[in-house]
């Protein structure tokens, strides 16, 4: 009789730690969608002055809200989307000038990413955030490309996941800056 009581003590204890992991996991899909919006930083929103950048040829640590305007654009060097929307990246860095700071973070280890830069962006700066989970969860990027403006005093002022079409650019053109839009009515 013993015997079977062990059993049953432990086919009860494995059935609570799977009942209890299915709570959790369901518990956990439903809220962690609403903890990731909450803490992520919509259009409009500020950038906490903490969020940071390493630039991966000097190591200097820079802050993404910084006194101008901050473009900040996000790729992997293997991207096929990402390859398409440089034409966008170079017209857009072409037209801002020295209005805005290009900081091109590519979502993969250093050697390449910095190469890509150098090669197809060489007016941007080629960073790597300081801590990638705050970074890229504040920020909410989920997939490349990925386009963000971020103004003076840290506001999220454009945000465009995926391939930046000529509308997309005209409309982050007029938010960098008077006078950068392709249209001469300045929408």
């Amino acid at each position: 009789m013993r015997t079977g009581s062990r059993r049953r003590r432990a086919v009860d204890l494995g059935t609570g730690l799977m009942l209890l992991a299915a709570i959790v996991l369901l518990v956990g899909d439903r809220l962690r969608p609403a903890w990731r919006s909450a803490r992520a930083v919509e259009v409009g929103g500020l950038v906490p002055t903490g969020l940071q950048v390493r630039s991966l040829a000097a190591g200097d640590t820079l802050s993404v809200a910084g006194n101008g305007p901050t473009l900040l654009l996000f790729f992997r060097s293997d991207c096929p989307a990402c390859a398409r929307n440089l034409e966008a990246w170079r017209e857009l860095l072409a037209r801002a000038g020295d209005r805005v700071r290009p900081l091109a973070a590519g979502l993969e280890p250093p050697a390449p990413a910095l190469t890509w830069v150098r090669e197809r962006l060489p007016r941007a700066l080629a960073v790597r955030p300081v801590e990638p989970s705050d970074l890229l969860g504040r920020l909410a990027v989920r997939r490349v490309p990925a386009t963000l403006l971020v103004g003076p005093g840290g506001r999220l002022l454009f945000r465009r996941d995926g391939v930046l079409g000529p509308a997309g650019l005209d409309s982050l053109l007029v938010l960098a800056g008077p006078g950068l839009s392709s249209r001469g009515d300045g929408r």
